[in-house]
Order: structure tokens, then C-alpha cells, then sequence
């Protein structure tokens, strides 16, 4: 009989209705760290250490074992010798293999994903439908019964998945008109949840519509004054909206919002109305990707590569494919284009970036290197149904790392190799059209009615064009653009060698063959943009960026491309975040366009088209970064390099310049490598334009790159102020994520040095700035502290307003790190005035939060409190979430240390935002402040592994400082643990970090510690 497991309240299980007893509370937590873990494997290490924390006996994995066989003999008493059951071993752990309804978690997940489709088609009454099953599943807080796993990290993100359908329910409930159905559940609710604005708004408009309005004004009224004395908050917008409808009696309506498009990635391309034939493969791809027939390799992601010649429709497909499987996969697609689309194959680690950024993850949490980027991304994917599609890839290597690691994900791979080393990989080979489907294709592009007038011809064209489908569809269109020429006069034409010779059936050059033909009989300015375009290397483009090349207005670029689509020579890829239709050649076509454009045109014609594109780049890049309004670091124009008159299109394409430098992330990179090769200063001018966007977004890679290209630029042509700010430019980078010294101090010294052959002295007072930081990394303060003051007292002379800002908060930064509180308090407050209210808002919340940490350490309590909430203020504002989460730590911090609750609830809203933007740093503190709070609360032993996972992510992360408190803090557990030899250790760890600084006051308290131990106090 089939066995039920409940772990949405007590972990209880099921056999038809009765219950079977699970026995002591550790076994019934290994069921339920297998339930949690959704079907994926878990090690026993992870097991060890979820039961007993660091006190794990020696037979640990023993009675781990012990555990596990009872568990199989109570709930799979039946399964049979060898057979893996619903229990098996899986590597070097286990995992919970059953039906998808077998388990309440994983059938409210199903539900919920069925409820987020739902939404989307604004199918209300399906939402209410289908969530009033998942909710109804819920019947207490999640494994209540095992409080050795009770508080496991894993339940934060279980619990908001819980409120997030409570929300989703209300607001379809509303938009549904079965508001009296969510009562009870949205009442239980705000009960759990006192400071949860969202649920209380929903509660106040369900009030209003079943006629308690009294209700819903003491419900505003209740919650309004919790977030006043809890959390020293005013209400929200949405809570307002609720209440100020309830007040005028308005129709009460849900506030409804999808999810966010970055968070449910659909990158999936477009698909082509004219798809024919290939039936047999469509069905064996789908077969392959099929879960109910791959029971043999049940755990692991499906993947099926589609492999043949360039041009025989392997993308067609796959994206085909891929549009028929969405339903499957609610949580979105991820694509990328690994290929030849320029003269550089896409790497794995570049692609892993691009799409752990779609994945949500912030771009200063995506790692540095391969192996942890993957381990990343099949992280976030774990328990999420996606389907990635793999373009053009080259060979394994490039795919291996791209793969999931959950079943639940599916992967399409295209390649012209076969990929017959690829583990696990279902291969699928295209070959030739059938002569039937061939000229079905023909016909659906020239039209059918020509085809049924002229069979044996039209026979003829698909023979000859070899049953490629690039072929056959490029010979197609020249005949729908001329519905005068008879098909058999065409079919003459292709019999001719200089146009089709035996080239069509014999791979790349059959298919160049093929393009010179519908090349031949565009009109001239169509076949002088495809030329132009062939020079680019940019992945996709608009129609904007046509216009630059070719030196024409924008509706006349708009009418070239047209054409080039017409002739299927560009493929429409989508809309992009300025509301631009962008488009991407085929890579073989762009190989024949560039082989064109070496052909017909001269080195000083090419060298003019690429320079109209890159210099309009460059302009409305600066213009961008001007209206953005976040970059410290001085970016000064240089006329020459504009174009005449501003782009007619410029004020429309930077309405919003964040998105448009979104959409053009990756033409800059590319613009930038190729101008550095005849255009340096047009190189590493685009690059600094592009900073305030990646600083901003957290985009690590594609600043590094750009700057690096560019830099090697403006070495060969001896540039030497754009070394200056390029080399500023990297050392901002690497004191802006975590300091390492070697880097940072040879760019900022090599930055200092060019800034004055050039005599630019704000240039050289940013320069001094970094240097100074440059040199706390490398263990000397005092000229840390003379480098910084050189750099503000040089800004002040030149006037330089946004270095004196900066150097001011950043020497105020310095003196908070080394105890000197009342001179860092001073340039804080100095820095604050300085900044006032017009200028960016990182400075001024860094420089709020050190004073009001300052102020907590001086015991001026009210006066932090202020300096901290401002401090949030700015974050939220700024849109970073990151930095929010950090903010909230030390607020919370704050809180807790005057013994206020609501402290532990905004570490909690702080870990949460940190896991949910990948913001590593701020969770790193989040945890870190988490085991302080177990250390304050006698739970010695989850302190230590608290803060030792704090300190283990912040050590990946290079965050030298922020490791000395946490080794300080690591060394008070396990004071308080008994481990005295461990915590000793850790104290001269952190000690040896306060010397590196020149923190004088933590040097001296902990070589006290070392000798007599810490005081109570303490």
C-alpha cells in the first residue's frame, strides 16, 4: 500500500489511514531532512551534523544507518531484496524516492506551481481553488514534533512559502469575489504574522468587501501601532491603499503583482510560424525528455543534444521543442547561444554568470570561479522545474558545468558535434529534410498555391538546395519577394555552379552558397547593412544601432531591416527592456556577411561604420550614466569623440537608463573589444561610461572585462590617461568587493602615477584614496591614514566635491575600524554634510550606519537608533538589496542588544532577503549575528556552528575585516563551549587581523582574553 508523509506540522506518516509509529524524535528527523531535501540526495555528513550540531558521537554514521533501516522496515516493509525502495543509498547519502502526492511538502509545491501558471492567466478561481488544497495541507508549523532539526535554515524558506500562498490566495479570493472563503485562512495569518504588512492589507480589504469595516479599522489601527513601538515604522503603501479605501468606502480590489520576469527567467527565443516536417524527431526528443520513461536515471537532470551539420535546424528544433514543453516547467526557461556568433566561443563560466543574474543572484554574490559558480547554480535550481536550452555548444567541457542537478530540470543541447562523451545524454542527429517536407517548407515561405502550379520544379529547387532547411528557406524567400518568377526559372538559375555548384550539399560552404543567393537580390541598402552588421560582434542588436552603422536615420535603418528579416537573413529575438525589438544573425550568416564586408568593402569604409556605432554607444552610455546619477568615481567626456549631434533616438532609448544599459550589457563588452583594436580611446572611454551601471547592479564580470580589454589597449598606443582611469577604475573594483592587495595596489599605484603624468589631480586624489586602502590590506595604517588624508586634502584643493565625499566617509570608515570613534564620528558627520541630499546614496548610507554603530558604542543609544533607521532609508531607496539586508543585521543587532524583540525579527527578514538576492556577504552577518544570539541565549554549541559558517563564507569571500569580529565572536562560543584551545586559537586569528589595522583597543582586549580569559561582561 502507499505510504503518506506529513511534515507540514508533526512529521507523521500514512499507510492507507493508519499511522505508522516513526519512533524516536532523531529517526523522525531523518525522515523529515529527506522529505525537506524534495527527493535530492543528502549526505550523511549533512545528516551528522543536522542532528547532533559539532557533538556528533563516533558511531555517528552507524546509528545514521540504524536509523535509516528501521525507517525502511516501517515504511517499506515490503520492498523487495536489492531493490532501492522508497529509502535508497545514493552516493554518499540518501534520499526520499516516492510519488509527488506521497509527501504534503512536495504536493503544495506542485500546487503552488500550478497556482503561479494560474495567476499569470489571471485564472482566479483556479487559484483559489487550487491553493485552498495546498493550504488546507498545512497543519502546524513545519517538523514541530523534531526540535533537533526545528530550526534548521532550510524552514525560513519553508515558512515564507507557506505566507507567500496565504497572499496569493487572498488576493485571488478578492479578485475572485469569494472573499468570505479566505477569511479564516487570512485571520490565522496576521495572527502568525503580527508585522506582516502585506497579509494585514489583505485581511483590511477582506473585511471591507464582507461588510466588517469596523473590523478592518481595528485591524489597521492594531498593526499600525505594533510597527510603531516594535520596529519604529510607519505603515507601508499597500497597507495605506487599504486603509484609506476602507475609509471611502471604495470597491476593495487585491493588489496583484506577477512575479518579477528575472525571477522566472524566460529566455526561450522566439519560434517560426513555417516549422515543417521533422515529426519523428520532435516525438523522439520529446520521448527522450520525458520523465515517466527515464526511470532508470531518476535522479538525474534530463538531457538530449541534437546534433548535425550547420544550418539543418537544430536551433529551429529545439526551440520548437522547447515552446511545446513550457507548461512543464513554471519556473521558466534559461538559454544561451554557446557558439560561433563571433570569432570567441561563449565560456562556461561567463554563462553561468548570465544566468545565475537571471536567476535572481546578485552580481556581487556570483563567485569568481567555475566550480563554485556551478555549484551555485545547481543550488538554485534545486527543486525548480526549468528547462535550459544549450545553443551551439563546442564540445563537453563547455557543457558539463552548465548542467543541473536535480531531476526536476531538463536540458536541450545543440551542437554540430556529437557530444559522444557526454554522461547520461540522450543524442538526437538531424540530417536532410525528406523530399515531402522539403517542399512543404518551400511552400509554406513562396506560398503553396506556386508549389501546386509547379510540383516538379519546386522538387527540383528542394534537390538542389540539397534538403537543408537554411537553404530551402533563404530559396524560399527570394521567391515570395518575387511572385512574378516562375519556380522553373528558378530551379535554371540554381543549376548553375557560380551560384549553387555541388556546394549545397557539402556542409558550411553549401549554406554560404545559399546566402550569396538571397544575398544577391536584396536592394542596395539592405545588402550595405548586412555588410555593415557583419562587422559587428555583438550577439544581438536593435535598430538603433543599425542606424549607427550604416550613418542613416532611424526609419530608414528600420526599413533595411525589415528586408534583412524579410529574407529571414536576421532573426527576431524579442523585446527588450526599452521596448526595442532586438535582433541576432544566424552564425553562419554572420560569417558570410563579415566574409562580405572584408570583400566589397575598403579598410577605411569598415573602419567608418564600426566608428559610428561605437562613438554612438559611447555617447548614449555617458548620457545614461549621467542620468543615473550612482557613479563616485569622475568620468569626464571627451568632445571629440561624439558624434556631431546627439542620436534623434536618444532622449527615447534612455528614458529609463538603467534598462537600457541592461539591454545593451552585452554590445558593450563586445564594442569595447573590438575598439580597442583601432579605437582605444573610444574603448576605455565606454568602459568608464558603464561603471555607475555595474556598480549599481553588482556586475562584476563584465566591469573586470571591459577594463581589462581596454586597458591592454591603452598600453599599446601608449593612452596614458586611459590607463589612469582604467587602472582606478579595476582597484575600485577590488576595494569595492573584498580587498586584495597585490591587485588592488598595483592598479591604484599604477592609476597615481599616470593621473600625474597627465596632471589631473582629482584623477590623482581618487588615486591616493585607493592606494590608502591598498595599503590596510598590506598591513600599514599610518600610511593608510597619510595616503587618505593626502587624497581628501588634494580633492578639497581642486574641489572635487564626490572625492572629498568619498575620501571623507572612507577615512571616517578607517578611524571606526580602529576604535577611533570620536575622530571617525567627526568626518562622518563631515561627510554627511558635505553629501546633503542631491548627490548618490551609498556614501551617505555607509557613513549613517558607521555613526551609528559608533554611537551604540559609545552608549548613545536614541542617537543610533536615528543613524540606523536612516541608514535603511537609504538602502531601500537605492533599490540594492544587498546592502538592505545589511542594513537590517545591524539594526537588528542594534535591538537585541537593548533587549528589544523585534530585533530577531529583522535578522530574520535580513537572511531571508540575503538568501533570496544571493547577497553572501549579508547573509554571512545575518548568521553571524544569529550565533551571537544563541551564544547570548546559553546555546553555546549552535553558536559555534553559526558563526563558523559565517566565517567560512566570509573567508571565500576575502572579507578580511568583517572576519576579525566574526573570529572574535567565534572565539567567545567556544570559551563558552569548553573548547578552550579552539577558542584561543581564534582570538589570535583575530587579533593578528587588529594589528594589520592598528586597532590598538581589540589588540589589547584580546591579549587579555588570551591570558586571563574574557570577563563576564564579555
Amino acid at each position: 500500500m502507499p505510504v503518506r508523509i506529513e511534515v507540514l506540522g508533526p512529521v507523521r506518516a500514512w499507510r492507507d489511514n493508519t499511522e505508522i509509529p516513526l519512533g524516536a524524535p532523531q529517526q523522525r528527523a531523518v525522515l523529515a531532512l529527506l522529505a525537506v531535501a524534495g527527493g535530492r540526495p543528502v549526505p550523511v555528513p549533512d545528516i551528522i551534523e543536522a542532528l547532533w550540531r559539532t557533538n556528533s558521537p563516533s558511531s555517528a554514521a552507524n546509528i545514521v544507518q540504524t536509523y535509516l533501516k528501521r525507517l525502511r522496515r516501517l515504511l517499506d516493509p515490503d520492498r523487495p531484496a536489492r531493490s532501492p525502495g522508497l529509502l535508497p543509498r545514493v552516493g554518499d547519502g540518501y534520499a526520499l524516492q516516492a510519488d509527488q502526492d506521497a509527501v504534503d511538502l512536495w504536493r503544495f509545491r506542485a500546487l503552488t506551481s500550478e497556482a503561479r501558471e494560474a495567476r499569470r492567466a489571471a485564472d482566479h478561481d483556479r487559484v483559489v481553488a487550487v491553493l485552498t488544497e495546498a493550504l488546507g495541507l498545512w497543519t502546524g508549523r513545519p517538523l514541530s514534533d523534531v526540535p533537533v532539526v526545528a530550526d534548521h535554515l532550510r524552514l525560513v524558506t519553508l515558512e515564507s512559502e507557506r505566507w507567500t500562498a496565504v497572499n496569493w490566495f487572498a488576493e485571488a479570493a478578492l479578485l475572485s469575489g469569494s472573499a468570505t472563503e479566505a477569511l479564516s485562512v487570512v485571520e490565522d495569518a496576521a495572527v502568525a504574522r503580527p508585522l506582516d504588512e502585506r497579509v494585514h492589507a489583505h485581511l483590511i480589504r477582506i473585511y471591507h468587501t464582507v461588510g466588517r469595516r469596523s473590523d478592518g479599522i481595528r485591524i489597521y489601527h492594531e498593526i499600525r501601532r505594533r510597527l510603531s513601538e516594535e520596529l519604529g515604522l510607519d505603515p507601508g503603501p499597500e497597507l495605506m491603499a487599504a486603509y484609506s479605501a476602507l475609509l471611502r468606502d471604495e470597491r476593495p480590489r487585491a493588489a496583484a503583482s506577477v512575479p518579477a520576469p528575472v525571477s522566472v527567467p524566460a529566455q526561450l527565443p522566439a519560434g517560426i510560424r513555417d516549422f515543417a516536417g521533422r515529426a519523428e524527431q520532435v516525438e523522439e526528443v520529446l520521448a527522450a525528455l520525458d520523465s515517466s520513461k527515464n526511470e532508470e536515471r531518476p535522479r538525474a537532470p534530463r538531457v538530449v543534444v541534437v546534433t548535425g551539420m550547420g544550418g539543418i535546424g537544430k536551433t529551429t528544433l529545439a526551440v520548437h521543442v522547447g515552446h511545446r514543453l513550457t507548461e512543464r516547467f513554471p519556473d521558466g526557461q534559461l538559454y544561451a547561444n554557446l557558439g560561433s556568433q563571433s570569432s570567441e566561443t561563449a565560456r562556461a563560466d561567463e554563462v553561468l554568470g548570465m544566468f545565475l543574474f537571471a536567476l535572481g543572484v546578485d552580481g556581487s554574490a556570483i563567485p569568481e570561479n567555475l566550480d563554485d559558480r556551478a555549484a551555485l547554480y545547481r543550488s538554485r535550481l534545486a527543486g525548480r522545474r526549468l528547462l535550459v536550452v544549450l545553443d551551439n555548444a563546442a564540445d563537453e567541457a563547455q557543457v558539463r558545468p552548465l548542467l543541473p542537478g536535480t531531476h526536476a530540470c531538463t536540458v536541450l543541447v545543440t551542437s554540430r558535434s556529437r557530444l559522444a562523451g557526454l554522461e547520461s545524454s540522450v543524442s538526437v542527429e538531424l540530417g536532410a529534410l525528406a523530399p515531402r517536407h522539403s517542399a512543404e517548407l518551400l511552400g509554406r515561405i513562396a506560398g503553396s498555391e506556386r508549389i501546386a502550379a509547379e510540383p516538379a520544379a519546386a522538387d527540383e529547387i528542394a534537390r538542389l538546395c540539397g534538403h537543408v532547411p537554411l537553404a530551402i528557406r533563404i530559396a524560399g524567400v527570394r521567391l515570395a519577394t518575387r511572385p512574378h518568377l516562375k519556380l522553373a526559372r528558378f530551379a535554371e538559375r540554381l543549376r548553375d555552379e557560380h551560384r549553387r555548384l555541388d556546394q549545397l550539399v557539402v556542409g558550411d560552404l553549401a549554406v554560404r552558397a545559399s546566402l550569396a543567393l538571397s544575398y544577391s537580390h536584396l536592394p542596395e541598402p539592405a545588402r550595405r547593412a548586412f555588410r555593415a552588421l557583419g562587422l559587428l560582434t555583438a550577439p544581438d542588436f536593435a535598430c538603433w544601432t543599425v542606424a549607427a552603422l550604416i550613418g542613416q536615420s532611424l526609419p530608414e535603418a528600420e526599413a533595411v531591416v525589415d528586408a534583412l528579416v524579410d529574407a529571414h537573413l536576421l532573426n527576431i529575438m524579442g523585446t527588450d527592456a526599452t521596448g526595442q525589438i532586438r535582433f541576432r544573425f544566424h552564425d553562419l550568416v554572420r560569417v558570410y556577411a563579415r566574409e562580405l564586408a572584408d570583400r566589397e568593402e575598403n579598410a577605411e569604409s569598415r573602419h567608418a561604420a564600426l566608428s559610428r556605432a561605437f562613438r554612438t554607444w559611447l555617447v548614449l552610455a555617458e548620457e545614461a550614466d549621467r542620468r543615473l546619477t550612482y557613479r563616485c568615481l569622475l568620468h569626464s567626456a571627451d568632445d571629440t569623440l561624439r558624434p556631431p549631434e546627439p542620436p534623434e533616438f536618444m532622449d527615447d532609448l534612455l528614458a529609463d537608463p538603467s534598462a537600457w544599459f541592461e539591454s545593451e550589457r552585452a554590445g558593450i563588452v563586445h564594442a569595447v573589444r573590438q575598439a580597442r583594436e583601432d579605437d582605444a580611446a573610444v574603448a576605455w572611454n565606454l568602459a568608464d561610461a558603464s561603471i555607475g551601471f555595474y556598480e549599481m547592479r553588482d556586475i562584476r564580470d563584465d566591469w573586470r572585462s571591459t577594463h581589462e580589454h581596454a586597458l591592454s589597449a591603452c598600453r599599446s598606443t601608449k593612452d596614458q590617461r586611459g590607463e589612469a582611469v582604467l587602472s582606478r577604475n579595476l582597484a575600485y573594483l577590488e576595494a569595492r568587493y573584498g580587498v586584495n592587495a597585490e591587485p588592488l595596489g598595483r592598479h591604484s599605484g599604477h592609476a597615481l602615477s599616470r593621473f600625474r603624468v597627465v596632471s589631473d589631480r582629482a584623477g590623482e586624489a581618487e588615486a591616493l584614496l585607493l592606494l590608502g586602502v591598498a595599503m590596510i590590506a598590506m598591513g600599514r595604517p599610518g600610511d593608510a591614514v597619510r595616503y587618505m588624508n593626502a587624497a581628501l586634502e588634494l580633492a578639497r584643493e581642486c574641489r572635487h566635491l564626490s572625492g572629498e565625499i568619498v575620501a571623507t566617509a572612507s577615512l571616517g570608515w578607517l578611524y571606526r575600524e580602529q576604535s577611533r570613534y570620536s575622530e571617525s564620528a567627526e568626518l562622518l558627520r563631515r561627510c554627511l554634510e558635505l553629501a546633503g541630499e542631491d548627490t548618490n546614496g551609498w556614501p551617505q548610507s555607509t557613513a549613517w550606519r558607521s555613526l551609528g554603530m559608533i554611537y551604540h558604542y559609545q552608549g548613545r543609544l536614541e542617537e543610533s537608533e536615528r543613524c540606523l533607521r536612516r541608514a535603511l532609508t537609504l538602502a531601500r531607496a537605492s533599490g540594492a538589496r544587498g546592502r538592505e539586508a545589511l542594513e537590517l543585521v545591524v539594526l537588528g543587532e542594534h535591538y537585541i542588544a537593548r533587549g528589544r524583540p523585534e530585533g530577531e525579527e529583522l535578522l530574520r527578514r535580513s537572511l531571508a532577503l540575503s538568501e533570496e538576492s544571493g547577497s553572501e556577504f549579508a547573509r554571512a552577518v545575518a548568521i553571524r549575528a544569529f550565533g551571537e544570539l544563541d551564544l547570548a541565549k546559553g546555546r553555546f554549541d549552535r553558536a559555534v556552528t553559526r558563526i563558523t559558517e559565517a566565517l567560512e563564507s566570509l573567508q571565500a569571500q576575502r572579507a578580511t575585516l568583517a572576519m576579525a569580529l566574526t573570529l572574535k565572536r567565534l572565539g567567545s562560543a567556544q570559551w563558552a563551549a569548553g573548547d578552550t584551545a579552539a577558542a584561543h586559537d581564534a582570538w589570535r586569528s583575530a587579533r593578528a587581523v587588529y594589528e594589520v589595522i592598528d586597532n590598538q583597543v581589540e589588540v589589547v582586549e584580546l591579549t587579555g582574553w588570551l591570558t586571563q580569559g574574557p570577563s563576564p561582561a564579555s
